[in-house]
């Protein structure tokens, strides 16, 4: 239910924009010098020919100072160091902030994924049986374009309102909220043979060098008794 992104998400992110491939080339380079101007005392225990991007300065030491510091009610404003700036304290209304807000009513969003399952190409599969015995399998994948907004780049399964005719087996359902979308996904199985300009076969045993979205990594892992993730 938690709205997280795995090390090799982050990792994958990271290495897409320094190869420009997140935003185009200059914004990228741009951003990584930004990123880049750290401290010397951060630079301690790295190698000096190692680039270090890291995300310091005022704004990220003033979220972790009001983390801290201004607390709801019992603010602990004796012990701040820039009090003297603070039009809150100033004003006498440091201890009615922040003001809370009502969270809104998460949106249900439904969400169908097929998992399209093949034994691998006549190649492929006589090397796995030669090799280890066993018949390869292969999923359907479709990559995200260069242009989205969140996580462009990434793979996930398809969704099933690409196919309208299709009928696939029911495998799972489970819940994953976004921000303040919660999805409700429900996942089936199909020996179809679509084809997408952005999708490609995928072995089973190749999942772990690709950037998956964390909602199609859970729909797999859901999948799992039908092949091993």
């Amino acid at each position: 239910e938690e709205n997280v992104s795995t090390p090799l998400e982050m990792a994958t992110l990271v290495a897409k924009l320094y190869r420009g491939e997140v935003l185009d080339k200059p914004a990228s380079a741009e951003m990584l010098n930004i990123l880049s101007r750290v401290k010397a005392d951060m630079r301690a225990a790295i190698p000096a020919n190692v680039r270090v991007a890291a995300k310091p300065g005022f704004n990220q030491a003033m979220m972790e100072l009001g983390a801290i510091v201004c607390k709801p009610g019992v603010p602990l404003c004796g012990v701040c160091p820039v009090q003297a700036f603070c039009r809150a304290r100033t004003s006498g209304t440091e201890r009615e902030l922040p003001v809370r807000l009502k969270k809104p009513k998460a949106r249900e969003v439904p969400l169908e994924l097929v998992v399209f399952l093949r034994v691998g190409g006549e190649g492929r599969q006589k090397v796995c049986q030669e090799v280890c015995q066993e018949v390869c399998q292969e999923v359907y994948m479709v990559q995200r374009g260069a242009g989205e907004s969140r996580l462009a780049g990434f793979w996930e399964l398809p969704e099933k309102k690409r196919f309208p005719r299709l009928r696939g087996r029911f495998l799972a359902e489970f819940t994953h909220q976004i921000v303040n979308d919660r999805f409700r996904v429900k996942v089936l199985l199909s020996s179809g043979k679509p084809v997408l300009r952005e999708g490609r076969w995928v072995p089973v045993d190749g999942f772990d060098g690709l950037p998956l979205t964390t909602i199609s990594r859970k729909a797999l892992i859901h999948a799992g008794k039908v092949f091993p993730v």
